[in-house]
């Protein structure tokens, strides 16, 4: 939680904020509030998600930070935290209070980081439990690699199912034999 209201200011730019936003770190992220710890409010809140079920990951952006009062911004302020990846639990004139940007400090929001790590470990996971449990090797022959495959299909049918990624087309820079526009 950064309490400083330096970083409501786009002149200063040696602020936390600044300087997260500028080392470019992607497992970081802040939010600006006068309580000390709504920060844990935020964590909360991301890390409610079960990946185990269906539909149930999330983005924090609108949502509520249960325990935090709002802040009052103008929206130049609001501007500046935006511009600095820096979250704010925000109070609008139409009664609503809502997160805004649910952000890390780097170039992706909070839900992508999250929901990432939570893949990779399970695909490490379930390959590495087909290793161990084996009683002898996985042999490298075409049996052996399906176990590996099989395992890595069932955490990413996981990841289908509970909202983390989905099929479409390919927007990124092509590798290996996926072209950019493929589906």
């Amino acid at each position: 939680t950064i309490t400083d209201t330096d970083v409501l200011s786009a002149i200063v730019t040696d602020d936390l904020a600044s300087r997260l936003k500028d080392a470019g770190y992607k497992q970081s992220f802040c939010q600006y509030s006068q309580n000390a710890y709504a920060i844990a409010s935020f964590f909360g809140r991301g890390f409610t998600v079960n990946f185990t079920a269906n539909n149930t990951t999330i983005t924090l952006m609108f949502k509520q930070e249960p325990g935090v009062t709002g802040e009052d911004l103008t929206t130049t302020q609001a501007a500046t935290l935006e511009d600095k990846r820096c979250n704010v639990f925000v109070d609008y004139d139409n009664d609503t209070t809502i997160i805004q940007h649910g952000v890390m400090s780097g170039d992706a929001y909070f839900d992508e980081i999250h929901g990432l790590d939570w893949l990779q470990n399970a695909l490490q996971t379930g390959n590495f439990n087909v290793l161990y449990l084996s009683q002898t090797k996985v042999p490298q022959t075409d049996a052996g690699s399906t176990q590996l495959a099989n395992a890595s299909d069932s955490v990413l049918g996981q990841a289908l199912n509970n909202g983390l990624i989905a099929p479409g087309v390919w927007n990124g820079p092509s590798f290996g034999s996926l072209k950019t526009g493929d589906y």
